[in-house]
């Protein structure tokens, strides 16, 4: 997609990109997880939704993805698979663009956008999850708002967010550095340190948790092409890291761009290639002879590194060291690519539709089978796979909990914690009941990434000028919101009021958090003489009535002006209507 807008920006007025989305999945076939898609990463061209393969097949198309280039006169020039694209295509368009230069339409083509912009989440498509019980913190890669969220782990208070919240590769304090969707997460044996697959950026980033800053430590920045060899770590190409966990005094690293895993010495300043040979298969047997697939969620044990291998939606084991240097299934299948379904069963009986999140403790191994939509589990002994929670895409706690393609798990202490992507939503399954709840953040103004700059980052409305009479008096705050949506009544909203010129004092409990508050509010107030003006700051948390747990957010500051005199109603009405993004 990255090449793909080079090109549309490099050439705005010669291209038109219509894109076709041939799905391998069955989830992927589905029209409104498409629209997800799209919507998460701003693709305003239209495409289409191939679902029959009529277009694939058509075009002879063989490999995902594939580009094919149109000439003005509608006949394909150029086709190219794989990666690479910008490189390949740029050359010929402006061999194309010379030739048809008198009759070429340079008329820039503006689409109208194909899916809605979704209302702001306080968590965006999280991707991973790590609780660390020993420090009571909860960590949570904020993919889609590049960012890394910790929290209270017993309360959900919000302690820090580590990155602004802009894409970016700065290294820093919490507050400059940037990520790029970043992923998996692990911590140092002491705990002193959180390593961050940083994906878009190619990069491997160490957060100091007591100095506070981030700091770059595998990578170049540049994705990488194979051969990939041993190196050292900052002057090696890395190719999309998704996940990062300890084996001993070293670290794995599922390369999911080179259909890899690698070995990151962080004493050493090393990084290498220790299985795959980069063909992307379900080949098993010598790590350097085997195949995977798309190698996302990675969990360690006793040594022994497991892989949630998301493009053979299988569970993969893979040695790392030289006595135990192999890659096996451990559950689903590995007899092609598209071998994908749900089933429960024993080792290879069972399917799986690309899982993207594993971790283990006490012999068994949690699994997100991420496209299914449910949460398994695998005992290592035996091979069984059964699902625990989950079953159609939505959202529902309780026993029977629902969740919407979670990508990123790990349990401690007896809880599997969920991230809910498509829910935009923490979950915490207890294994003693089975029973699912949401995780709630508090402190969501620390959420509300910083757009930089001294103006107000939210909607603000300057009221007409209200007259109201001394003394003791109420001020009424009333929001609205639209229809089929409601205050959230598991998160809290937050309040602060702010009076200049004196002429109002409001009762201390005023300021501060409501979970699920009820409009209109009512506060006690007093009045004095003069003119001066109330301000109100609303960070609210509110979410669909059917699907309450999805947290959405909306900023608001409203000023009032106020005249207080002798005469007038006792009673200050401050109204605000919360408008989701299409409509503001």
């Amino acid at each position: 997609m990255a090449e793909i807008e080079r090109l549309e920006s490099e050439y705005a007025d010669e291209l038109v990109v219509v894109g076709v989305h041939s799905p391998k999945f069955s989830r992927e076939a589905d029209t409104g997880s498409l629209s997800q898609f799209l919507s998460r990463y701003e693709v305003d061209h239209p495409t289409v939704n191939d679902v029959a393969f009529e277009t694939w097949t058509a075009w002879d198309v063989s490999a995902w993805p594939t580009a094919v280039l149109i000439d003005p006169t509608g006949n394909i020039v150029a086709r190219h698979a794989g990666l690479g694209t910008a490189e390949a295509m740029g050359p010929i368009i402006d061999d194309l663009a010379g030739q048809y230069d008198d009759g070429l339409d340079r008329t820039i083509r503006v689409f109208p956008t194909p899916v809605a912009a979704p209302p702001p989440t306080v968590l965006s498509f999280p991707e991973a999850v790590l609780a660390d019980p020993a420090a009571n913190r909860l960590f949570i890669a904020d993919t889609n708002h590049h960012r890394i969220v910790v929290a209270d782990l017993t309360t959900g208070d919000v302690e820090t967010v580590i990155g602004t919240g802009t894409a970016g590769r700065d290294d820093g304090a919490y507050d400059d550095v940037t990520f790029d969707e970043p992923a998996g997460m692990a911590l140092s044996p002491d705990g002193g340190t959180l390593y961050v697959a940083d994906r878009n950026n190619h990069l491997l980033r160490a957060v100091d948790l007591e100095r506070a800053t981030v700091v770059t430590v595998a990578g170049t920045g540049n994705r990488g092409t194979l051969p990939a060899e041993r190196g050292a770590a900052l002057r090696t190409d890395l190719n999309t890291p998704a996940d990062i966990t300890s084996v001993g005094d070293v670290f794995a690293v599922s390369m999911a761009g080179f259909n890899q895993v690698w070995v990151f010495d962080p004493v050493g300043g090393t990084v290498e290639p220790v299985a795959g040979t980069g063909r992307q298969g379900v080949v098993n047997g010598a790590t350097e002879e085997a195949e995977l697939a798309g190698p996302a969620g990675l969990a360690s044990v006793d040594g022994r590194v497991y892989l949630a291998d998301s493009q053979s939606s299988a569970i993969r084991y893979v040695g790392i060291d030289a006595t135990d240097a192999t890659v096996d299934l451990v559950a689903g299948s590995d007899l092609n690519l598209f071998d994908f379904g749900d089933e429960d069963g024993i080792g290879a009986a069972a399917r799986f539709q690309r899982p993207l999140g594993i971790d283990i403790e006490d012999g068994m191994a949690w699994i997100a089978d991420t496209y299914n939509s449910k949460i398994k589990r695998l005992n290592l002994v035996s091979g069984q796979v059964t699902t625990v929670a989950g079953s159609v895409a939505g959202w529902k706690d309780g026993i029977d909990a629902l969740f919407a393609e979670p990508a990123g798990i790990d349990v401690a202490a007896g809880k599997v914690y969920v991230a809910d992507t498509g829910n935009h939503s923490i979950r915490v399954l207890d294994v003693s009941t089975a029973e699912t709840s949401t995780f709630i953040l508090k402190g969501i103004e620390r959420l509300v990434p910083d757009e930089g700059g001294d103006e107000f980052a939210g909607t603000l409305i300057s009221a007409d000028p209200v007259v109201v009479g001394a003394g003791p008096g109420r001020v009424v705050l009333d929001v609205g919101f639209p229809d089929g949506y409601k205050a959230n009544d598991l998160a809290p909203s937050n309040f602060v009021w702010t009076s200049e010129g004196g002429v109002v004092a409001l009762a201390p409990t005023a300021d501060g958090e409501i979970v699920g508050p009820t409009f209109p509010i009512e506060i006690e107030a007093t009045f004095a003489p003069g003119s001066g003006t109330l301000r109100a700051d609303l960070w609210l948390v509110f979410c669909e009535t059917t699907a309450q747990s999805i947290c959405l957010f909306d900023r608001a500051r409203i000023e009032v002006p106020i005249e207080v005199s002798g005469q007038g109603a006792s009673t200050l009405e401050v109204a605000y209507e919360v408008l989701l993004p299409e409509v503001r």
